[in-house]
């Protein structure tokens, strides 16, 4: 009796054991079905995501945002919309989904071929060439007609867009083959606003803008537009004369200061003579070291506008 009762225990553990083998499997194997695995990439088969709304603002500056729309209708099987992005495989849209990718703005050729086409040829077929504006968000809509199997490819609006993505799931089951090679955004420098036209008048100071080296009394060779504007002044009018005045800050001693401002202004009158071919006796030149400050020498700045070279031209008296 007690061999029959063990006998019934055993079979019914074997049995239990083996219908949870059998579920576990069954289960297991259902789960594969929505698995698909290339070597160390996996990706599940089908999906219910909805749409999660991208900041076009956070994009990087070469790249836009690309959504393809496929509304829900009951075209077949043979309608899945295959599109490619410059010839590369993106996704095969069925009706009621859509698929978003970062891609590189510009334009670029969007092609979208119906499964029942039985082609692998992406590159040419049914290609539209769009423009896709940097940090954007963009939404193209697709279908394909059942009847005819003829695609269709249109931009559509952010407002018909969302309409549309509600009622939609994203495409999952697919890896796609499109590769963003962007270009790097080259950030264009400001250019610097040009100087404007400096307007030489007879008896009125103009502050040259000359640059020297700290305590030296070397013009530094580059072009200066104001000592040419003095320049060609006195060429157009030969009955002229120009007072070339040396200021500095209030660092170093009076003395010492009266001379490197005469030296400057002397710098300044060998440059016109040389360079620019004014006679010496046209020019004279003071120095009145720091004895005439336009500003505070408190602050760099002021010194800055202290240390300055400045010209006065005026009429010959005859």
């Amino acid at each position: 009796m007690k061999e029959m009762q063990v006998t019934k225990t055993m079979k019914s553990s074997a049995l239990t054991t083996a219908l949870f083998m059998t579920l576990f499997g069954f289960m297991g194997t259902a789960q594969a079905q929505e698995m698909r695995q290339v070597e160390h990439i996996g990706w599940q088969k089908t999906g219910n995501a909805t749409f999660q709304q991208v900041s076009a603002s956070n994009l990087p500056a070469n790249q836009a945002n690309l959504i393809f729309i496929r509304p829900l209708d009951n075209d077949g099987l043979q309608t899945s919309a295959n599109i490619a992005i410059d010839g590369r495989f993106q996704v095969s849209l069925q009706p009621g989904h859509y698929s978003q990718i970062l891609y590189c703005s510009g334009q670029h050729n969007i092609t979208v071929v119906p499964t029942g086409a039985k082609t692998n040829n992406l590159s040419t077929a049914n290609s539209h060439l769009v423009d896709f504006a940097p940090q954007q968000n963009h939404y193209i809509y697709v279908d394909i007609d059942d009847s005819t199997g003829q695609p269709s490819l249109s931009k559509i609006e952010e407002a018909d867009a969302k309409k549309l993505l509600s009622t939609t799931y994203k495409q999952t089951h697919q890896i796609s083959r499109v590769v963003r090679d962007c270009p790097v955004v080259q950030q264009q420098q400001p250019q610097p606003e040009p100087e404007p036209e400096v307007k030489v008048e007879i008896d009125k100071p103009i502050n040259l803008q000359v640059l020297f080296e700290f305590d030296k009394a070397v013009v530094q060779p580059v072009f200066n537009q104001r000592i040419e504007a003095v320049a060609n002044f006195m060429h157009k009018y030969p009955d002229t004369t120009t007072v070339i005045e040396g200021h500095t800050d209030s660092k170093g001693s009076d003395s010492y200061n009266m001379g490197l401002s005469q030296r400057r202004a002397e710098a300044v009158k060998q440059e016109l003579v040389t360079k620019y071919g004014i006679a010496p006796n046209r020019l004279r030149t003071v120095g009145y070291g720091e004895t005439r400050p336009v500003d505070t020498n408190a602050t760099e700045e002021g010194r800055y506008n202290n240390r300055r070279v400045v010209a006065t031209v005026s009429a010959t008296q005859k």
